[in-house]
């Protein structure tokens, strides 16, 4: 069974990134919240990220620290975020909210940080089989009160707040998916077990936020890993787990629902969700204007943009001019008396934030996934090189449409988790072992 040694710093590492996932549950100082920064999570990353460092400085004159970078990596990787966050603190010279733009340099300088200090744990013998089980679990402890929320509320009937308050973890849940699946077809016995209650809870966790983007994305990634398991010849050992897997997602939602059938009320809340054509046009609509706005924001500022982390800051006045431009829009009675936070496409809101040059920056670091996609359809990619370049493109294509993507501390920390695992793999100059263990 796994142990937690906590006397090793990889799993110490671990823990405090669980702890940074969880810490947006805990109301540190709620009445200090602020428009659009989840600072509480950003504090506790904060606190997180220095206390590594500065072990990583106490132990680099004992120890060779290093990290060797490929040179693919560096060049499609490192040097874009870092590009990214030099662009991002230049913006504070013409952003209207300098303290925002300030922000966002921060942020992506801690996703830089923290992607340094993963593919050194990667390069480390079991450094990837100490982090993906305590990152797994985090999230089985979040499914837990959701689940149990969810069962009350097909049992008692009644509003909720669900999956607002659980939506938020979905990019996360799905990015993570793929090799928390591929680590369960290289297990037996009480370990698969161990592994199919974790699949099922976070499935489950997916489900019951009642998200469907998210929804849709979590079948398509198991769904995906199956068709890999039965296309490749070399997978086929797995081809009888990866069918129990399936069986046990489709499964576990029987007992679930079995409680509604003794409800007042027999709908069933996802259905009734997938089934609102009157929300699923509003949210289109909605989706449609901040759409609008984030190229009216961009043509404006074409080079640089309003400023990184400015967008909810400035998005009334361009609202107003775009109004003022597109009087006939019917798009634009969403929202009226809200002041949305985000574009809910992350694309496009670097291009409104960071103009051009951001947009450009940004295309850079895409070429790098492209490259792996690129290197992974070439030659004989392992099954954990596969399911970790699924999961950034899962979290890549969420981006299209969530609020949440990069602007969420926790949701970037997972995606450059997942993204150092792809890198160590499909970046390496060669065929040596890439350390990547996920069955014994």
């Amino acid at each position: 069974m796994f142990r937690l040694n906590l006397k090793d710093s990889r799993t110490l590492f671990a823990i405090g990134f669980a702890v940074v996932l969880l810490s947006i549950a805990v109301p540190i100082l709620p009445f200090l919240r602020t428009f659009i920064h989840m600072w509480q999570v950003e504090l506790v990353a904060s606190v997180f990220l220095l206390t590594a460092l500065i072990f990583v400085l106490y132990i680099s004159s004992r120890e060779n620290y290093a990290v060797d970078f490929p040179r693919l990596e560096v060049a499609f990787v490192l040097l874009p975020i870092t590009a990214l966050i030099a662009w991002s603190l230049l913006s504070t010279a013409w952003a209207p909210s300098w303290k925002s733009s300030l922000h966002h340099t921060f942020v992506w300088a801690e996703y830089l940080t923290f992607y340094i200090l993963v593919r050194k744990i990667l390069a480390s013998p079991k450094g990837y089989g100490k982090m993906l089980p305590v990152l797994a679990a985090a999230f089985v402890f979040v499914s837990m009160p959701a689940i149990v929320e969810y069962v009350s509320l097909l049992a008692f009937g009644g509003g909720t707040s669900i999956g607002l308050r659980y939506a938020r973890y979905g990019e996360q849940v799905n990015t993570l998916l793929p090799l928390i699946m591929v680590a369960a077809l290289g297990q037996g016995g009480k370990r698969l077990i161990a592994c199919l209650f974790a699949l099922a809870a976070v499935w489950l966790l997916i489900f019951v936020s009642l998200g469907r983007t998210n929804i849709a994305l979590f079948a398509l990634s198991a769904l995906t890993i199956t068709a890999c398991v039965f296309l490749f010849k070399r997978f086929r050992k797995y081809r009888l787990r990866a069918v129990l897997i399936l069986l046990t997602l489709i499964v576990v939602l029987v007992p679930l629902h079995a409680i509604s059938l003794f409800s007042n009320d027999p709908r069933i809340p996802v259905v009734n969700r997938v089934n609102d054509q009157a929300a699923i046009s509003s949210s289109n609509g909605f989706r449609k204007l901040m759409a609008s706005i984030s190229l009216e924001m961009f043509e404006q500022n074409p080079v640089g943009g309003v400023g990184a982390d400015n967008f909810g800051m400035q998005l009334n006045e361009y609202r107003t001019a775009y109004a003022a431009e597109n009087p006939t829009d019917p798009n634009l009675v969403n929202a009226e008396n809200e002041i949305p936070e985000r574009s809910h496409n992350e694309y496009l809101q670097i291009l409104a934030e960071l103009g051009i040059v951001g947009g450009l920056i940004f295309a850079w670091f895409l070429c790098g996934i492209g490259l792996m996609l690129f290197r992974a359809l070439r030659k004989r990619t392992s099954l954990v090189g596969m399911a970790a370049l699924l999961g950034v493109l899962v979290f890549l294509a969420s981006s299209l449409v969530t609020s949440y993507s990069f602007r969420l501390i926790q949701n970037g920390f997972v995606f450059f988790f997942v993204l150092a695992v792809a890198a160590r793999i499909l970046l390496k100059p060669n065929k040596k072992d890439d350390g990547i263990v996920f069955s014994r």
